[in-house]
């Protein structure tokens, strides 16, 4: 048997049967042609869709690289790195998506450590008590901390971007800045600051470079140092004011030494006078040292960060009482009545003998400034206000002026520097006194005052914690 060659099926259909069914036959070769059509049509669709689709896909990915590189808001750079790094594709475009998603998330990590590490350098920047100045070469603000803005006077929103001279107008510092942005390299210099005469810092300038060692703006560092020139002026003033009252009873001691040894057997009524005043002269001095002594230590105490003062509950009235007892003899050598009134029995958390030592002082005074037979009052008496316990000393003597009272409690200040003093006088007082009496106020966390009324005579109120009330000095 003769095998029969295939035929495909479309012309197998077209030439089968007979003659007479050729309209049928002819009708589904046209439907057969149509249906071919739809599918060739179908099959240009989804080719243009998927063309479409990778066009976008790719467009998309055009766009996250481009994005990439963008800056931004914080906020807004994550939200878009994110958005990069969960990016979907097709299979054909899956290796690039895969990439960019990778560097994405990497430049998410990148960016959180660099945010991290710049809100730590910020807050570094900001807690420090050294002042900071970046500037560029236009003399544009880059950044200021907080302790740069206080010490510059600087108020108000964030200045950066603006010229120094708009935001601080001080001559010293904006010639400081001109010659180091000129010099190129590191200066240093103390500026005294326009805003106030008093205030002073040290300005240490450093070239700002780029990663090519280009130099962009400076670095100024201010570092506030008014305290320690207060201090140097403080001691200088000190130690003129020793040398001064040390010289006093000094020269008069070695004065009155060399006429004994001269006269001492040509007269030897005159010896016992010239001891006396000899003898004066030593006392003066030793008050003056032991003086010193005190002051030097009660500063010390207030610089301790642990100050070893011993704080017990003392009856307020048991201070008043023995502080009477110990200057009635020389309130009697001039006449002078010491009087007592005590509001209430009050309990004060004190150093017993500190406290002792400061009234003892504000007493004398009273006793060697007032008239003779006048009143000396020493009062106690309770101030529900500030839960603190006052102790007032109120004479009648001469008074204060009113420009002195602010600098009474300074080391070595007089009222009267025309007041004469008889040569060794002990009981002209040392000039330390009234700033024992401060620093022992201030040893507890009180304070003292003074009210004066020249011809009528001064009250001072020396204010201590009462005992419940009390805490330890800082």
């Amino acid at each position: 048997m003769t095998p029969t060659a295939a035929v495909p099926f479309p012309l197998a259909l077209a030439t089968t049967g007979p003659s007479a069914d050729g309209a049928l036959t002819s009708g589904h070769g046209l439907t057969f042609l149509a249906g071919l059509a739809a599918g060739a049509l179908v099959v240009a669709a989804v080719a243009f869709l998927r063309r479409r689709a990778r066009r976008r896909e790719a467009a998309s990915l055009a766009r996250a690289i481009d994005a990439l590189g963008r800056r931004g808001s914080d906020d807004a750079r994550n939200a878009e790195l994110t958005a990069i790094a969960a990016i979907e594709t097709g299979a054909g475009l899956e290796p690039i998506a895969a990439s960019i998603r990778r560097t994405a998330r990497s430049l998410l990590e990148q960016e959180s450590t660099l945010a991290t590490r710049l809100r730590e350098l910020e807050a570094v920047l900001h807690s420090t008590t050294n002042g900071f100045l970046a500037l560029d070469q236009q003399h544009r603000v880059l950044d200021l901390n907080k302790a740069g803005a206080a010490m510059l006077g600087v108020r108000g929103a964030d200045v950066r971007g603006r010229l120094l001279p708009e935001i601080a107008r001080h001559p010293a510092l904006l010639r400081f800045v001109d010659e180091a942005l000129e010099r190129g390299n590191a200066c240093e210099e103390t500026l005294t600051l326009s805003h106030d005469d008093s205030a002073h810092v040290h300005a240490t300038a450093e070239p700002l470079r780029d990663s090519n060692g280009r130099a962009v703006g400076l670095l100024v560092s201010l570092h506030d140092v008014t305290r320690l020139k207060r201090l140097e002026s403080l001691r200088s003033d000190f130690v003129a004011n020793v040398s001064h009252e040390l010289r006093t009873p000094i020269t008069a001691i070695k004065g009155y030494v060399e006429t004994l040894l001269q006269v001492a057997e040509e007269d030897p009524s005159r010896v016992r006078r010239f001891l006396e005043i000899v003898q004066r002269n030593t006392s003066r001095l030793s008050h003056l040292v032991e003086d010193l002594l005190s002051l030097a230590s009660l500063e010390q105490l207030e610089q301790d960060v642990r100050p070893s003062v011993s704080l017990v509950d003392v009856p307020g009235a048991s201070i008043v009482q023995d502080v009477i007892e110990q200057l009635s003899p020389q309130a009697e050598a001039r006449g002078i009545a010491l009087e007592a009134r005590i509001a209430a029995p009050l309990s004060l958390r004190a150093d017993k003998v500190l406290v002792e030592q400061a009234l003892a002082n504000l007493v004398a005074n009273a006793i060697r400034y007032g008239p003779e037979r006048a009143t000396v009052t020493i009062g106690l008496a309770p101030d529900p206000s500030a839960r603190m316990a006052v102790i007032s000393v109120r004479d009648q003597g001469p008074g204060i002026p009113p420009v002195h009272l602010e600098r009474i409690f300074e080391r070595f200040y007089r009222v009267d520097r025309a007041r004469t003093r008889r040569a060794g006088d002990a009981s002209s007082g040392t000039g330390l006194g009234l700033a024992i009496v401060k620093h022992i106020a201030q040893l507890h966390g009180g304070r003292v005052e003074v009210d004066s009324e020249v011809g009528v005579g001064s009250e001072f109120r020396l204010r201590l914690p009462l005992a419940e009330a009390a805490s330890h000095p800082q």
